[in-house]
């Protein structure tokens, strides 16, 4: 008999569990928003490229330049800014090789510090729900999510310098996302998200932009429902 009570007691719990949505497929439901709603193109769309031919063709010239080490007016021969400029462009078209093993971008991903979510937001002037997670319990990231090499579709790295420099022309965005808090009942969860994006040079509006806001989400059957978004910044 105490081992059936043993048994019965595991399945309620068990099934719980089992219903409540995996944090990848939060943050997948959380990306497909932000993704649809701001249709991503790649930060730098196009290959950087430092036009030559103007000093090929006086090679033995001397030429002044601005120096960014100094920030002064320097004396160079041409054939020394050719070699310069040319080895720049051979470096930015192996960068742009990357994109061939990205074809639909590269998402970077960092962590939200604790010390900068916002645990002070009261969800209950936003929303009414029967249970409220606790902004004030909202944990960081996961180090597992980020290092994951996919969330759903979406192929992700750590958003560190190195991988900012090495995946320069397959990045379309950059997000940045805290841990995942749930109410007592496993019905609602909250997450705080980041996003930062190029705005297209066809675009009247074109330039950096994103955001930060709160994510509620409804677990229905184990399946994650964004049901509130609250916004906290925009650039």
């Amino acid at each position: 008999m105490r081992y059936l009570l043993t048994i019965l007691g595991v399945i309620p719990l068990t099934f719980t569990n089992a219903q409540k949505p995996a944090d990848e497929v939060v943050y997948k439901t959380i990306m497909d928003m932000l993704v649809t709603c701001n249709d991503f193109e790649f930060y730098y769309p196009t290959l950087l490229h430092n036009d030559t031919q103007e000093n090929s063709d006086n090679p033995l010239d001397s030429i002044i330049v601005f120096s960014l080490d100094t920030y002064e007016e320097v004396s160079k021969s041409a054939l020394d800014v050719v070699i310069e400029h040319d080895s720049i462009n051979l470096q930015e078209a192996r960068l742009f090789r990357q994109r061939i093993h990205f074809p639909n971008g590269l998402y970077l991903i960092s962590k939200i510090e604790s010390s900068h979510l916002h645990k002070t937001v009261l969800l209950q002037e936003y929303i009414d729900l029967e249970s409220y997670p606790k902004t004030q319990h909202l944990p960081v990231l996961s180090a597992s999510i980020l290092r994951k090499g996919s969330i759903g579709p979406y192929s992700i790295r750590p958003s560190t310098q190195d991988n900012i420099a090495t995946y320069k022309y397959a990045i379309k965005a950059y997000f940045a996302f805290s841990g995942v808090v749930w109410d007592k009942s496993k019905t609602y969860c909250l997450v705080e998200c980041g996003y930062h994006y190029r705005i297209s040079d066809m675009h009247p509006d074109r330039g950096p932009s994103g955001g930060g806001m709160q994510v509620i989400m409804k677990n229905e059957n184990g399946i994650p429902r964004i049901i509130k978004s609250i916004g906290l910044w925009e650039e």
